[in-house]
């Protein structure tokens, strides 16, 4: 095979892993996101704590009835959103919340962010609702640089392409490894539903992977 094309593909998948992790904390999920679900062949060849993340997702998917996407929907509000909880009883899934020492929204990890975003030149959506140091939107980051690689990838632009390997490793770097293990730790923790303790085993063990992963020379394409 040809070593840009397979490097390309190793990339596409992780753009694609990087959407999907997002996805699962974004919003609430639905109907269409569970028949995707239902139809994903899963990888065998894991760690265990990704496999044990895929086995718990996949049970959740499988046995999905009438009541899941309610259940999921409550277990969401409750996990992310504090809904009904009246103390630190749940997964906040934003980088300020821990990583600044009053454990509130909009703190200083989130201005580091919103810098970081616009030195790649990222900046605010007009109908974004959420801080920018979501971790859905740090996870959509991550797929956008995928991206940004790839393309300078196919022009053969190795500087340019470099460069982009290297941002995504400084953000991983300096933000999503610096509290995600925490986070997928807490919602681990509260979780009403195997299909979130999935999501969970899969985040922190994708992202620890991807962790060394970028620190491999075999990532130039």
């Amino acid at each position: 095979m040809d070593y840009l094309k397979e490097w390309l593909e190793i990339n596409e998948a992780r753009e694609k892993m990087y959407r999907l992790l997002a996805r699962f904390y974004r919003i609430e999920v639905d109907a269409e996101m569970l028949e995707q679900l239902a139809k994903m062949t899963f990888p065998q060849d894991c760690s265990q704590e990704m496999s044990d993340g895929y086995n718990l997702l996949q049970a959740a998917v499988s046995s999905r009835n009438d009541k899941t996407l309610e259940n999921l929907a409550v277990d969401y509000a409750r996990l992310f959103l504090g809904a009904g909880i009246i103390n630190f009883d749940a997964a906040y899934p934003y980088e300020s919340v821990y990583l600044s020492e009053k454990k509130l929204i909009m703190q200083e990890p989130r201005d580091e962010v919103v810098t970081f975003y616009r030195s790649c030149g990222v900046d605010r959506s007009h109908d974004l609702s959420e801080p920018e140091d979501h971790i859905a939107f740090e996870l959509e980051f991550m797929a956008y640089l995928c991206g940004e690689a790839a393309e300078f990838a196919r022009q053969r632009n190795d500087v340019q392409m470099q460069q982009s390997l290297n941002r995504q490793q400084e953000f991983l770097q300096k933000h999503l490894l610096k509290w995600q293990e925490r986070f997928c730790n807490d919602v681990l923790k509260y979780a009403g539903t195997d299909f979130y303790r999935g999501a969970a085993r899969i985040t922190k063990s994708y992202l620890d992977m991807e962790g060394a992963l970028l620190n491999d020379e075999a990532m130039t394409a």
